[in-house]
């Protein structure tokens, strides 16, 4: 029975763990005020191989259905502008608002030779939050 408890509890952890994450969003829906998208992703060095082989984009929707596309970029740990940091795990986005209220996102991430190089999103595997939707507040 211990054993049955253990083997819930790991495959359980797994599961949430694929679930994906919540992004940490630094600021508001207000219109003309940046907003700031960051998630954990895989630990990398700033090198040629990481912006080559990695692509992170997200598509935003505003309150009246118009969409936008916006590159994301690897930050490593997040405050390199201050650490000096040349490796990390940080993944982020912004995006300036035109409008207020509430706008939905979509994550794509994902990991492929010379991917972000490559028009379209087809040639890559898969990773951390990619294909994470969500209604920003």
């Amino acid at each position: 029975m211990r054993y049955l408890s253990l083997m819930y509890l790991f495959f359980s952890g797994l599961l949430l763990s694929s679930c994906g994450q919540e992004p940490m969003i630094a600021g508001n829906n207000q219109a003309y005020q940046k907003m700031t998208f960051s998630w954990e992703g895989p630990a990398l060095a700033e090198d040629k191989a990481t912006f080559l082989n990695y692509k992170m984009e997200m598509r935003f929707t505003d309150p009246d259905g118009n969409s936008i596309n916006v590159p994301g970029y690897f930050a490593a740990d997040g405050n390199a502008g201050e650490t000096s940091a040349e490796s990390g795990n940080i993944w982020r986005a912004h995006l300036l608002p035109l409008k207020a209220g509430k706008w939905e996102y979509e994550v794509s991430f994902l990991e492929g030779g010379n991917i972000a190089l490559a028009s379209g999103n087809s040639e890559g595997t898969s990773l951390a939050f990619d294909g994470q939707k969500e209604i920003s507040q």
